[in-house]
């Protein structure tokens, strides 16, 4: 429940604008990474819209603190990912560079040991 947990708060925080993978997410599946998708987040309080208020509020207060271009690695690495998921034709520039560049990863994860992404 802990990793659950922690993989549903960096869903929330990134605005349900993060890209699915296996090996980034242990125990979501896709469903509830994809928005308007999963059922934690559409059937238990869809009616509830002080809980949505009150959680809306939150995430807020919660997004300014840890989603920061100046701030330590991750906080980066949110605003950047927030700031192209966020702006269709960059993110469909950014996922073609991405598969595009992933045997050239995968090759220098082999190589030389470096983990640049999530190539395979």
């Amino acid at each position: 429940f802990t990793t659950m947990r922690s993989e549903m708060r960096e869903v929330l925080l990134m605005k349900n604008r993060v890209h699915y993978s296996k090996r980034k997410f242990q125990v979501l599946e896709e469903p509830c990474v994809t928005r308007g998708r999963c059922w934690l987040k559409n059937m238990y309080f869809r009616g509830d819209d002080s809980f949505y208020a009150e959680l809306g509020e939150r995430l807020e207060e919660v997004r300014a603190q840890e989603i920061r271009l100046f701030g330590d690695a991750t906080q980066r690495h949110r605003a950047i990912t927030l700031f192209v998921q966020s702006r269709p034709p960059l993110k469909k520039t950014w996922d073609w560079l991405r598969e595009s560049s992933r045997p050239l990863r995968v090759f220098v994860k082999k190589r030389l040991g470096l983990d640049l992404t999530d190539a395979a």
